[in-house]
């Protein structure tokens, strides 16, 4: 009996070591077949959910994306069945560094993402209107004059992440002139300064216009000079007023025509100016006026500044201090003998009407003693008295003695 139990377990185990035979000698011919094995796809970042206010300017382009297991299963995938996204609703203006989401069938053999997250920088759209200059380039045919060119539109729009605007200057149009003979007339490109003033060039910039209509006179030679600007005024300004200084800006002015009629023109006008009953400084932009023949290199009107100042002039006179009133028995003696009266007037007029003015102090109600007087004044004349100085004096009285009548 025992013999034949130790049979048995000698079966079993024999079967148990020949089932682990056959599992480890499956499992070599499955790895030998089909081994653990892994694989990388580069994979372009997809960004989603940006605000339409909002602009990437800069961003990580792509992720590579490591895939382990068996070889039949890592075989089967393609980058097509692998996409990178990044979510761009709770970014911010600025740098962000965001998490890279792997969307695949094959997540579970997901083994590494690098970068595990992406960089971008966002920016705010926005717009700014920049002037259009004209910019000259060449040589004109010899013999020829060229004169200031007009564009049409003078500005344009420009749209784009505020980043990018804050470098801008202005906008240029090139218009090159070499060998004209006539006055030309192009539609030309636009470009973007910054700055620096170099060229920009942008995808992400827009603008309202990419092209301009430009315009540029061009005639004969002819002799020029450049002579004085005139100002013609009429009227007077009002009363108690007087022109004082006339300015005008430019003061000059480059005129063309034949030498016959050049050599006759020492001044170029301004249309008149009516200055009649003014009372205070002006400025008047004024046409200048072109005489018959004569051509204007340069602007074709001129400011003049017209200051005017006051007739009325003021003036401090020293006056005597008479005493009146006083009794015959009395010595008066004041403790200032002169007054000095502030008066004002037309200035021409001042000398002859000071004349008229006199300064007083009445002591007919005084007694004997010390007292103290108001000075007054006597004015028959035009003149307005401001001030008198001193106000008042000290007024001593006595009665009079052979010693101070002999004084």
């Amino acid at each position: 009996m025992a013999e034949n139990k130790k049979q048995k377990f000698k079966s079993w185990h024999a079967k148990i070591i020949a089932v682990i035979c056959a599992i480890a000698l499956w499992m070599y011919v499955e790895y030998e077949n089909n081994p653990i094995t892994d694989t990388t796809i580069e994979v372009p970042i997809n960004y989603q959910n940006l605000s339409s206010e909002y602009i990437q300017l800069e961003k990580t382009q792509n992720v590579w994306v490591t895939f382990s297991g068996r070889e039949d299963k890592i075989s089967l995938i393609r980058a097509s069945d692998v996409s990178a996204v990044v979510d761009l609703a709770e970014a911010q203006i600025g740098d962000n560094e965001l998490v890279v989401t792997i969307q695949s069938d094959y997540n579970n053999y997901l083994s590494n993402v690098q970068p595990a997250n992406a960089k971008t920088y966002i920016d705010q759209w926005s717009d700014v209107t920049l002037q259009i200059e004209p910019e000259i380039v060449g040589e004109i045919a010899e013999g020829y004059k060229q004169f200031a060119p007009s564009i049409s539109p003078t500005t344009v729009d420009v749209t784009g992440p505020s980043t990018y605007l804050e470098q801008l200057d202005h906008a240029r149009v090139q218009i090159d002139i070499t060998g004209i003979e006539s006055s030309m007339t192009k539609t030309l490109p636009i470009t973007l300064i910054n700055k620096n003033g170099e060229v920009v060039n942008n995808g992400q910039l827009l603008t309202s216009v990419s092209n301009v209509e430009v315009y540029v006179p061009i005639d004969q030679e002819i002799p020029s000079k450049t002579v004085v600007i005139t100002p013609v005024l009429s009227g007077t300004p009002a009363n108690n007023y007087k022109v004082e200084r006339i300015v005008t800006e430019p003061e000059t002015v480059r005129i063309s025509a034949p030498a016959d009629i050049l050599n006759g023109i020492t001044s170029i006008d301004t249309e008149t100016i009516d200055i009649s009953n003014i009372t205070e400084d002006g400025v008047y932009e004024v046409p200048l006026v072109l005489p018959q023949g004569v051509s204007f290199a340069g602007t074709h009107s001129a400011k003049v500044f017209v200051s005017l100042s006051s007739t009325q002039s003021t003036q401090a006179i020293a006056y005597p201090i008479e005493i009146l009133g006083a009794k015959d028995n009395w010595q008066v003696e004041l403790s200032q003998t002169e007054a000095e009266v502030t008066v004002s007037g037309d200035e021409s007029s001042i000398s002859a009407e000071a004349l008229n003015v006199s300064v007083y102090v009445n002591v007919q109600d005084l007694g004997i003693g010390t007292h103290t007087v108001s000075t007054s004044v006597s004015n028959s004349g035009a003149l307005q008295l401001t001030n008198v100085t001193p106000a008042v004096v000290t007024v001593t009285i006595t009665e009079k003695t052979e010693t101070n009548e002999a004084n």
